[in-house]
């Protein structure tokens, strides 16, 4: 049989990262590379296995749903890694489990000029995605590129005033709906507000 060893007794390493062993598996090659797929129950990541596009290419092994997640090397066709407990989104995209998402962020200061306390905060933390078709050659931390959800929410305050964008926006339409509200402490530290959610990667 050409699966490798489901992920029972696998290695954790940093950011939840599973890496699986070879044992007892067909040879990884171009043609029928060891890739990582995702054992599915409903939208949900239970396990991980390395399996080659000939056994698990059909979408169900042994029964159970399973769902490419990332690709093997395209030159060794050597496995690259995967993550457990993601969820699986309607587009095919994968977010990452709870435990490897940015815990939610706030960060504050005071405006003396104002007399006032600032502050720009995602309540509900950052949960990353991933495609499968984005994950090619590296070590798997720097493997998939990932950025928050379309609808990853943000406050901004400034004293009593404040808006909540319900999701990411471009900088523009940012900027015009912080203008457009007319709040003036907000207006004041727009800037602020705009370096801290480009440092987050908020923005479109």
């Amino acid at each position: 049989m050409k699966i490798k060893a489901v992920l029972s007794g696998v290695l954790l390493v940093l950011f939840s990262t599973f890496f699986v062993s070879n044992a007892n598996a067909g040879p990884c090659s171009v043609e029928d590379p060891c890739e990582t797929y995702a054992v599915m129950e409903a939208d949900k990541v239970v396990n991980i296995i390395v399996c080659q596009p000939s056994e698990c290419g059909s979408g169900y092994l042994h029964g159970m749903r399973v769902v490419p997640q990332v690709k093997a090397n395209p030159t060794t066709g050597l496995n690259q890694g995967g993550f457990m407990g993601a969820t699986l989104n309607s587009n095919g995209s994968f977010t990452m489990p709870t435990t490897l998402n940015d815990k939610p962020k706030v960060e504050t200061f005071y405006d003396d000029v104002n007399n006032v306390d600032v502050s720009v905060s995602t309540p509900n933390g950052n949960g990353k995605i991933f495609r499968y078709e984005d994950t090619t050659v590296g070590a798997i931390t720097e493997l998939i590129p990932t950025t928050m959800p379309t609808s990853t929410t943000v406050k901004i305050a400034a004293g009593n005033e404040t808006i909540l964008f319900d999701q990411r926006t471009t900088l523009e339409e940012f900027d015009f709906s912080v203008w457009a509200s007319q709040f003036q402490l907000l207006i004041f530290n727009i800037n602020f507000f705009e370096s801290i959610l480009f440092s987050w990667g908020w923005f479109f």
